[in-house]
């Protein structure tokens, strides 16, 4: 089983698109 490495895979892509938003609402503030 990747279990694991799944919840590894959705960390990463939750934390790049926070890291996106903030860098979104940075640009506009």
């Amino acid at each position: 089983m990747n279990a694991p490495f799944l919840a590894w895979v959705r960390t990463s892509i939750a934390v790049m698109g926070l890291g996106f938003v903030v860098a979104r609402f940075g640009l506009w503030f």
